[in-house]
């Protein structure tokens, strides 16, 4: 059974499956950001604390029906959690900030990047070596920045996508050859492909059509997934980069009341076939939270 803190019970985390059917529920948490480590057995989220009306980070242990508060809860906001590729650390972000910690809770985070500008964690590498971040200017808007975390290459960040629009959620590709990430430069939020470097690519591709948001890949980088703009829609779009780069036509998988604003989240499992999604309370009743057990095992067939 779930811890019975309260932690935001308008909202609740639960595992979908392609064709939309609900297939357990995770907790009730208001998360803005969640992350699935690794080896599939364990949630990192951040969740509004009600009662200072500041972000918390939280870990949920899918096999155990368990869940914790991940830090200590000293800093004002603790948000947008991602989990190390070797699913050893958790990095994250609080204000102007950026952390990492033991995943296992046991031993204080450690400053990865201090900043004057807030800072929201979006991925990390797959090979470990950086660190996808988003830097907020003035003048420029939410930017994508990389920070290297391999200790033999300069540890200096750059940045990614920098211009005038907003560019939010990001994600690397498995082969960390491409960043996948979200824009407001067409008016809208669509979804856009780059190649990944420090020497900046002027080309991009477009992913989306008719706004998206928040993509995600699929274990083998073949399969991109998004919200759509109305966060009503879950899309999924085809990639071949070899011999030739191309996306195919986004297709619906499934619509649903998913969380409203530019908060809404979601995800997927590295088979692409369940995904995680923050959505709306469908009864105001406070009994427990349940879980999915060795749910995993089906990941396996």
């Amino acid at each position: 059974m779930f811890d019975s803190v309260s932690r935001g019970r308008d909202y609740q985390v639960m595992w979908f499956d392609r064709t939309g059917a609900r297939r357990g529920t995770v907790g009730e948490f208001s998360s803005a950001k969640f992350s699935l480590s690794p080896n599939g057995t364990r949630v990192a989220l951040d969740n509004m604390d009600p009662q200072t009306g500041t972000m918390k980070l939280w870990t949920v242990d899918l096999n155990r029906s368990m869940s914790a508060r991940f830090t200590p809860g000293s800093k004002e906001e603790e948000q947008s959690p991602v989990w190390s590729p070797d699913g050893t650390r958790i990095a994250f972000a609080s204000s102007d900030a950026l952390f990492e910690r033991s995943a296992t809770g046991r031993a204080e985070e450690s400053l990865l990047l201090k900043s004057d500008r807030p800072l929201l964690v979006r991925d990390w590498s797959h090979d470990g070596r950086f660190l996808l971040y988003g830097r907020f200017d003035p003048k420029t808007q939410w930017d994508l920045w990389a920070l290297p975390m391999d200790s033999d290459n300069d540890k200096r960040p750059f940045p990614i996508v920098q211009s005038e629009f907003n560019e939010g959620d990001a994600a690397f590709s498995p082969d960390g050859k491409w960043v996948a990430y979200d824009s407001d430069e067409s008016g809208r939020r669509e979804v856009y492909l780059q190649a990944f470097g420090k020497s900046r690519s002027p080309n991009k591709w477009p992913v989306s059509n008719g706004g998206g948001l928040h993509p995600q890949w699929r274990g083998d980088g073949k399969e991109l997934f998004y919200l759509s703009e109305d966060l009503a829609k879950l899309m999924a779009v085809t990639v071949t980069t070899k011999p030739n780069f191309e996306t195919g036509v986004p297709e619906r998988l499934f619509a649903g009341r998913f969380r409203t604003g530019i908060a809404a989240q979601f995800n997927v499992t590295p088979d692409g076939q369940r995904f995680l999604i923050t959505v709306p309370m469908t009864t105001n009743g406070s009994s427990p939270a349940t879980v999915v057990l060795n749910w995993t095992a089906a990941l396996r067939k």
